[in-house]
């Protein structure tokens, strides 16, 4: 029965990490009818970048922006951390933890 239970958290472990690392937003450049000459001028910042949640946030932080990084970074990375940590320790320690951790 265990292995039934972890088989799923295990497999959101692993979608939450590769979420976290890989790119899941891009940004790509504009300045409307003047593009093309803003991609002769300056191509390099007329790149599309694309970015992780992890790069977003330490972007963010960088920016000066920390209230922002720290509401994005406690909601999209902390709390699905603990939620899945707690959801293991229910999974594995099932029936021997007290009814009030539970």
């Amino acid at each position: 029965m265990r292995r039934i239970i972890l088989f799923p958290i295990i497999v959101s472990c692993f979608l939450f990490g590769s979420a976290s690392v890989l790119p899941i937003f891009s940004i790509e450049p504009a300045v409307g009818e003047w593009t093309a000459l803003a991609e002769i001028l300056s191509p390099a910042e007329m790149q599309s970048k694309s970015f992780s949640l992890l790069e977003g946030v330490k972007l963010l932080w960088q920016e000066n922006e920390k209230m922002l990084a720290c509401i994005i970074g406690l909601f999209s990375l902390l709390l699905p951390v603990i939620k899945l940590s707690v959801l293991w320790a229910e999974a594995l320690f099932s029936g021997s933890l007290s009814r009030k951790w539970i």
